[in-house]
């Protein structure tokens, strides 16, 4: 197992396993099959609240492309520079405005693998996917996040 820790953020999320990600870090099971790139780049360029929050502020670069289709959703498209360097291609569903889809651009401009957001809920007035997918190139999912439920705690 691996703890990854993320920013200060007061949240719990139980995942459909029972496992609790709560404190601001959590354990990953170190899989054979998960590819190399998740622990090289997923990882650290995770940003619990989205590369998108406050993205100025975090030194990252965005530019806005234009509309396309993006599978099968016609989004407004993104490309992100994260501060580290990391790029990514995110995809804005236009009817309901949130991410749907994050694309891994690799340093020679290739799209290596996806994120796919779904199953949006409100919890305390803040829309937020409850289904994770993790997709390779060819389409394939080799992780998939299914979250029961989220619990948001403030600091009154």
């Amino acid at each position: 197992m691996r703890t990854v820790k993320l920013a200060n953020n007061n949240w719990q999320i139980r995942l459909a396993d029972d496992q609790v990600i709560t404190n601001n870090q959590f354990d990953i099971p170190e899989l054979a099959d998960i590819p190399k790139y998740y622990n090289q780049e997923i990882l650290p360029s995770h940003e619990f609240d989205g590369p998108l929050i406050e993205w100025f502020d975090k030194g990252h670069q965005l530019k806005r492309t234009g509309m396309q289709r993006a599978d099968g959703v016609f989004s407004w498209k993104l490309v992100l520079q994260q501060k580290q360097g990391t790029q990514w291609a995110v995809f804005i569903d236009n009817r309901s405005n949130m991410e749907h889809k994050r694309v891994h651009i690799s340093a020679s401009g290739r799209e290596d693998y996806a994120i796919r957001f779904s199953d949006y809920r409100t919890v305390e007035n803040i829309k937020l996917p409850f289904s994770i997918e993790y997709v390779d190139k060819k389409g394939n999912v080799y992780l998939q996040d299914k979250i029961d439920f989220i619990t948001l705690q403030t600091n009154n």
